[in-house]
């Protein structure tokens, strides 16, 4: 990596899923506080996905609910085709 004096320098880095497993590695009881945060933050992280997914779905049913009391059209019959002189 570049460093601030404009040098290359080796440096170690890591993904965020590597970043989890080194921390999960780490055995030592100042770093209990800091797991259990983790886990909390995952964990609401995860509710708020599924809260979303669950309100995208309920969406779509009630769309395709509601396309069933929509009336047909036909206008698109109406729209000139692509390529056709007028």
């Amino acid at each position: 990596m570049k460093a601030e004096d404009g040098k290359m320098r080796l440096t170690d880095v890591a993904d965020t899923e590597q970043l989890f497993r080194i921390i999960q590695s780490i055995h030592s009881p100042k770093a209990e506080p800091f797991k259990r945060w983790m886990a909390q933050v995952a964990a609401q992280r995860i509710d708020q996905m599924q809260e979303l997914e669950a309100q995208v779905g309920h969406s779509v049913i009630s769309s395709e609910k509601a396309s069933d009391y929509l009336p047909p059209t036909d206008r698109w019959k109406e729209l000139p085709e692509e390529g056709k002189d007028e």
